[in-house]
């Protein structure tokens, strides 16, 4: 899910000394490593505009839209085919860390498995037929 944030917000990965490590591979996957392990090693927070410059968030908000805009995007994404998400993410995530080549050869894979599903020919045909797709997860 997208990250929002407050621009008052303070962000930091919690390390209580500079010579201990609290976090994990999964956890710096999105963003600079260079900024994680800045991070990591000085446990300086850092402002929100910061976090989103750095790709820790995608956007800053004011406190008083947080949840406004938090919630429009949460129902935007639920348009969409829990089945088609679930592929997206997996796709995505399996793709981040591996090289070109093998990341497009995982994405035909991934797109085709998509196209055979029953998802995906609804969604075709209630654009066609200009009418709101009705997901079955399948």
């Amino acid at each position: 899910m997208p990250a929002k944030a407050k621009p008052k917000l303070k962000v930091r990965i919690p390390t209580p000394k500079p010579t201990r490590f609290h976090s994990t591979p999964k956890g710096k996957k999105g963003y600079n490593r260079k900024r994680a392990l800045e991070m990591l090693l000085t446990g300086r927070p850092i402002s929100a505009d910061e976090a989103e410059r750095y790709g820790l968030i995608n956007k800053v908000v004011p406190a008083d839209r947080l949840a406004k805009e938090t919630l429009s995007l949460a129902k935007h994404i639920a348009q969409a085919s829990p089945l088609t998400l679930s592929l997206g993410k997996k796709s995505f995530y399996s793709q981040i860390e591996t090289d070109e080549a093998r990341a497009y050869n995982y994405a035909k894979e991934m797109m085709s498995l998509n196209a055979m599903t029953e998802d995906a020919q609804e969604g075709i045909s209630a654009f066609l037929q200009k009418r709101d797709p009705q997901w079955k997860g399948k």
